[in-house]
């Protein structure tokens, strides 16, 4: 038994990224991020730790973004809008740099709030040259 847990820990530190790493699952097709309760174009315009609440007299840090919208192909989101996420690590957090312009999929909480997370399908939009490529693939599978 103890060679099999030595073998297992070789592995591990021989290959840090598979037994470390976290896995988005349920998203193998973009258009399966239209699931989401609101799809916006938006800049971060700031970013607040916070604590967010888990149970009854439990939380985990987070954080609060809120974004400057420039188009919301769905939901009905006003000129600006906060979003949740977690402090990132094992939580699938995500928190993003200020002043990023991000394609943003977010989904209600229990409370209304809207969260996302690093497997919700944002994309930093300035990284690709063919952001407006896929904005309007999006805008287009949004309006069937």
């Amino acid at each position: 038994m103890l060679r099999y847990f030595a073998i297992f820990v070789l592995f591990c530190v021989a290959l840090p990224d598979i037994c470390l790493s976290c896995e988005c699952t349920n998203t193998e097709r973009p258009c399966e991020y239209l699931t989401s309760d609101a799809v916006f174009v938006g800049r971060v315009l700031g970013i607040v730790a916070v604590k967010q609440p888990m149970e009854k007299n439990s939380w985990t840090p987070g954080y609060s973004m809120r974004f400057a919208v420039e188009e919301p192909p769905k939901g009905d989101l006003g000129a600006g809008v906060t979003i949740e996420t977690g402090g990132g690590g094992g939580d699938y957090g995500t928190p993003l740099p200020v002043s990023g312009r991000y394609l943003i999929f977010a989904t209600k909480g229990k409370s209304g709030e809207l969260w996302t997370g690093m497997c919700s399908g944002n994309q930093e939009l300035a990284k690709y040259p063919t952001a407006e490529r896929i904005l309007e693939q999006y805008r287009e599978l949004i309006r069937r």
